[in-house]
């Protein structure tokens, strides 16, 4: 069911010609098209891009790296076919900074739901979480606490202001961390009037670098970033515990709250 979402940053191809193009395109039926037909009738391959197009507006933008070797057109001359096209309204390019390798440094900052955002790798946050766990013992898992707690509340406060509120944007908050990556939450139970219920997470980031070497859940900043959802949702203080964890083994992360 579910597929990988690969964040565009960065394309590897030795032996190649890579230019990156950033398009601004009307935002109308077929100004896509008219822009993949040009590149595709004069043989330019496309390797990796993103597109941001929102409805409301009436301009988007189409970002892509392209393989210009053997093709017989220039950086130059292909930037000025697009922008000649229809719906073009701007065009940018920019070649390899180094050899066989593009990094888009074009494009700044990045935008997560509309928001200044930046990326870790799960990797990285299991070495963060694992130092401070080690330097500060029961103390660095008080602070991950504290700091899912405080984001917790921020985003429920969020979503409440798009027009959310409830059962309803308790759902939101937790299907938005599938496509942020956090996990694969599923509501298993609920008792909106108790506010009590479970809720499992397949592939949590903040367990997985753990996964099967740990004797002990490993959760607290997720474990508190779910009572900081949960309280300022329903205006109820709740407890949360992690009962299952992949870091011990278990299938998925299993939180009880009420």
């Amino acid at each position: 069911m579910f597929k990988s979402k690969d964040i565009f940053v960065k394309v590897y191809s030795p032996n190649s010609q890579l230019v990156e193009f950033s398009v601004c395109l009307k935002n109308v039926p077929g100004a896509i098209a008219e822009v993949s037909n040009l590149l595709a009738s004069l043989g330019v391959n496309i390797y990796s891009g993103f597109l941001n197009f929102y409805p409301g507006e009436d301009k988007g933008r189409w970002a892509f790296i392209a393989e210009l070797k053997g093709v017989g057109v220039s950086a130059e001359d292909l930037a000025s076919r697009i922008k000649g096209l229809r719906n073009v309204l701007e065009v940018d390019y920019m070649h390899a900074k180094f050899d066989s390798l593009l990094i888009d440094v074009m494009h700044f900052p990045l935008l997560v739901m509309g928001l200044r955002s930046f990326v870790f790798k799960v990797d990285t946050w299991g070495y963060i979480a694992a130092h401070l766990l080690k330097r500060f013992g029961s103390g660095g898992a008080v602070i991950l606490y504290e700091m899912g707690l405080k984001a917790g509340e921020a985003r429920a406060k969020e979503v409440v202001a798009e027009g959310f509120s409830g059962s309803l944007a308790f759902e939101v908050i937790l299907e938005e961390r599938v496509g942020l990556g956090w996990g694969i939450p599923k509501l298993i139970e609920f008792n909106e009037k108790n506010v009590e219920g479970s809720i499992s997470v397949q592939d949590l980031f903040e367990c997985l670098p753990f996964k099967g070497a740990a004797n002990e859940s490993r959760s607290h900043l997720f474990r508190g970033y779910l009572v900081g959802v949960i309280q300022q949702l329903f205006n109820k203080k709740v407890k949360v515990e992690e009962v299952e964890c992949i870091a011990k083994g278990d299938q998925a992360c299993l939180f009880k709250f009420g």
